[in-house]
């Protein structure tokens, strides 16, 4: 909930932000799947599994204790919140030697879409429901 901070500061500039919609761009966890040449990112980022976790979590929270690992509470989930009216994930499907470790999508060096990551599989999901 960073934007809390944030919002308290236009206060202090004298914003009125009691209506002002919060739209949160570049959302995200790196995760260590990628390409071959960053094997080690194994060892530093989440699986893209625990990535589809945080970000479940981030936006419907933890309170049924779904995550028996995790806190069920500590943040307002980001669905839960009337301010919050867009989350835009970062990113859908970048060139896999750049964004690999970001990407929702798995692609090819050329582009092609070869599979999906958890967090994508999560998404497509809750609109699925």
């Amino acid at each position: 909930n960073g934007y809390e901070w944030e919002l308290w500061r236009l206060d202090g500039y004298g914003v009125d932000t009691s209506d002002l919609p919060v739209m949160i761009t570049e959302f995200g966890w790196r995760h260590s799947a990628g390409d071959e040449e960053s094997a080690d990112y194994a060892e530093v980022y989440p699986s893209p599994g625990q990535a589809a976790a945080y970000l479940d979590m981030a936006l419907r929270g933890n309170a049924d204790g779904r995550y028996p690992d995790a806190p069920r509470d500590g943040w307002i989930p980001l669905l839960a919140d009337p301010r919050v009216v867009a989350v835009a994930y970062f990113a859908l499907d970048g060139v896999p030697w750049e964004w690999s470790h970001t990407n929702l999508l798995q692609v090819d060096a050329d582009g092609a879409v070869i599979g999906t990551h958890a967090h994508y599989d999560l998404l497509a999901g809750y609109f699925n429901q």
